[in-house]
């Protein structure tokens, strides 16, 4: 299993070892542990960029993942096969609206994304699986860092 996390943005810093094993831990939670995949940290103008180029909306969104290969999508996730981009800005942002503690959101967006790229979907009526299966996740991840 290969995570490659790179923080693009600016000003915030985070602990990229804590990125990694929360992508880890959701990768063998949804069975796909010989996976690779890039998680990039941006701030919500790149990320405004990426979901006007990709999905024609003009905003900032907190997470996007994109698929190599649109056959992976609902198979085995083996090789490299997507990116997770994720806004540090939205974070930030919806954490404070949460209440919840600004890693924990990071975290949460990652796992996020992993569960798309394992096939899961965020609306329709598999939304409230990918939730729980995500909330799930999360929460062992917060034993992970503590």
């Amino acid at each position: 299993m290969r995570v490659k996390v790179e923080n693009r943005h600016r000003t915030i810093r985070l602990p990229l070892e804590e990125i990694r094993r929360a992508a880890r831990l959701a990768l063998r939670r949804v069975g796909r542990p010989r996976a690779e995949v890039a998680i990039r940290l941006l701030s919500d103008s790149a990320m405004r960029s990426l979901n006007r180029k990709f999905h024609g909306r003009d905003e900032a969104t907190d997470c996007l993942a994109f698929y190599y290969d649109e056959e992976k999508r609902r198979g085995a996730l083996r090789g490299h096969v997507g990116d997770i981009a994720i806004s540090l800005d939205r974070a930030r942002v919806n954490a404070r609206r949460w209440h919840e503690p600004f890693r924990r959101e990071v975290r949460r967006y990652v796992v996020h994304g992993i569960l798309h790229l394992a096939g899961f979907r965020d609306r329709g009526p598999g939304r409230s699986r990918m939730l729980r299966v995500q909330e799930e996740i999360l929460d062992r991840s917060d034993e992970l860092t503590t």
